[in-house]
């Protein structure tokens, strides 16, 4: 009988879980594209973390875990056995155990993450009225709300991870706002004038993601 022995993780990147979920068709598509997305937990701390992408590669998954886990280190991983994601843990240096052969438990935490993200994703575009296609932004959305809420009279994911409790507000997902262009993606037009507002009328996606897996000042809009 095939038997392991792991050790309960206690901080921040001892053991993760990673999977991928695929898009069902081309009506499924993001608004750039993308056709799948790389769901990630951390299990001493429940964090939660999912990124679109436009294929299931062993180097674009390494890319988005990078970018996901910036300077800390993740020790181990669990996947499903999927190739790229052994080829994604073995660029980066990461241990990586796969589930059971005949013991579906053994991704099961995995799974529910994925379904977790998912259904999660679906609420928000369905309360928020944003059309389907802006699902990236929506699980990106979901996931930062997850991270950021202390459950059940638990730590929040976030304190836990970065010792502090986020300190930006949770603008509702499809919010229209009013925003101030970032000069450097929205040059000044020749229909501009000179005493028009400096604030532009759009629709609140979400924060933008740091690499080291915290969010800055820039957000993603729709106008």
């Amino acid at each position: 009988m095939n038997s392991r022995i792991v050790v309960e993780p206690q901080v921040f990147g001892d053991q993760i879980t990673a999977d991928h979920f695929i898009t069902l068709n081309e009506l499924s598509k993001g608004n750039r594209g993308e056709t799948c997305g790389l769901v990630l937990r951390d299990r001493a701390t429940n964090w939660v973390d999912c990124r679109a992408c436009k294929d299931k590669t062993g180097q674009t998954a390494a890319l988005i875990l990078k970018d996901m886990f910036g300077a800390d280190v993740i020790k181990r991983a669990w996947t499903d056995g999927s190739g790229e994601l052994g080829n994604a843990m073995r660029t980066l240096g990461i241990q990586h155990d796969t589930s059971l052969p005949g013991d579906p438990r053994n991704n099961a935490r995995a799974e529910r993450s994925n379904r977790h993200v998912l259904e999660g994703a679906r609420c928000i575009l369905m309360n928020s009225g944003v059309p389907t296609q802006y699902w990236p932004y929506a699980v990106q959305y979901f996931r930062l709300s997850c991270n950021v809420t202390n459950w059940k009279g638990r730590m929040s994911a976030w304190r836990h991870r970065f010792g502090e409790d986020f300190d930006k507000p949770l603008i509702p997902f499809g919010a229209k706002i009013v925003y101030k262009p970032d000069p450097l993606f929205t040059p000044i037009s020749k229909d501009d004038r000179k005493f028009d507002p400096a604030g532009r009328l759009g629709i609140f996606m979400v924060y933008v993601s740091t690499i080291d897996g915290k969010v800055g000042n820039r957000i993603h809009v729709i106008d």
